[in-house]
């Protein structure tokens, strides 16, 4: 309901602006702080949702469209009446069918996987059948709509059949990596812990290069797309020993990324994704706070079982 919410306070507003003043001025939420919700809670869908909905109602209103019924519920002599509504023209239905049409795009997704990876039909018709086989495992949208992974997770699948499609037909050029550029932004900005995902993604796409599996332009339109340039790459040919070629990229690639995100975190005095490190913390030790306590009692956060 916390994300909900802030959608309601943008809707509710007349005007667009005074609710997005709102949420990113908000002093109700944490109490005794003035803070950026939509940088916070990563409230971006939320924005997109609400200039949607305004935009819908505006044209049916204009185009006297009905999409939306009303009737007055009687509670009894002691309660009042109240009005319920449906239709897409309602404020929650539209979300909630928004939220579902975009995890409807999972399915589609994994179908084109399976034909890029098996170049058969079959293969996409198997790998659909499996991931509706697990369904209960594969997404939590049907119980929960507005987590951040309900709208980041449609985003990253396109975002790693686009890289696959890219490293399978050995692609490059500007246009691949500014379309990998896209879905990778868009991913960040929906799910709070597209840091983790990416990270994997990246150093996957590192072990496979500096193994010789990628070729030098493939992996440079792929990174482009991530912002990084193999500025170096020309260097390290030069090292005839493969095992220490690997080693040097290896730490290079980590000791770059730890550097370069805790470089900016401090210049930039970035701590809104410090619970995210918390998580690891606690994982691995003994620490624990509200925040991952709040998240390590779910399911999701535990370790997998050996079954």
């Amino acid at each position: 309901g916390l994300y909900y919410s802030f959608y309601k306070k943008l809707i509710g507003e007349p005007s667009f602006l005074e609710g997005l003043n709102q949420i990113t001025n908000d002093n109700v939420t944490e109490y005794g702080h003035t803070i950026n919700t939509l940088k916070r809670f990563n409230l971006y869908p939320e924005v997109i949702l609400g200039i949607a909905f305004k935009l819908f109602r505006k044209i049916t209103d204009r185009s006297h469209w009905v999409v939306e019924r009303c009737w007055q519920v009687n509670r009894g002599d002691v309660l009042p009446p109240v009005v319920s509504c449906e239709g897409i023209g309602n404020e929650h239905y539209f979300y909630v069918t928004m939220v579902f049409a975009l995890a409807s795009t999972v399915a589609a997704t994994i179908f084109l996987f399976g034909v890029l990876l098996s170049d058969t039909i079959l293969g996409g018709l198997v790998a659909v059948c499996c991931f509706f086989f697990n369904h209960g495992q594969a997404t939590r949208v049907q119980w929960t709509p507005p987590l951040r992974e309900s709208f980041g997770y449609p985003v990253f699948l396109a975002q790693i059949f686009v890289v696959t499609y890219v490293l399978r037909h050995i692609k490059k050029g500007i246009l691949w990596s500014v379309l990998i550029a896209c879905f990778t932004t868009t991913f960040m900005l929906f799910w709070q812990f597209s840091a983790f995902a990416l990270t994997t993604q990246m150093g996957s796409l590192f072990t496979t290069f500096i193994l010789d599996f990628i070729p030098i332009r493939t992996m440079s339109t792929i990174l482009c797309g991530h912002s990084i340039i193999l500025f170096l790459d020309r260097y390290f040919y030069c090292i005839t020993n493969r095992p220490l070629y690997m080693i040097i990229n290896s730490i290079l690639f980590i000791t770059g990324t730890g550097g370069i995100k805790l470089t900016i975190s401090h210049l930039m005095h970035v701590e809104d994704d410090a619970h995210i490190m918390d998580l690891l913390r606690a994982k691995f030790t003994t620490f624990a706070n509200f925040h991952t306590r709040l998240y390590t009692c779910a399911k999701e956060f535990d370790f997998i079982g050996s079954e």
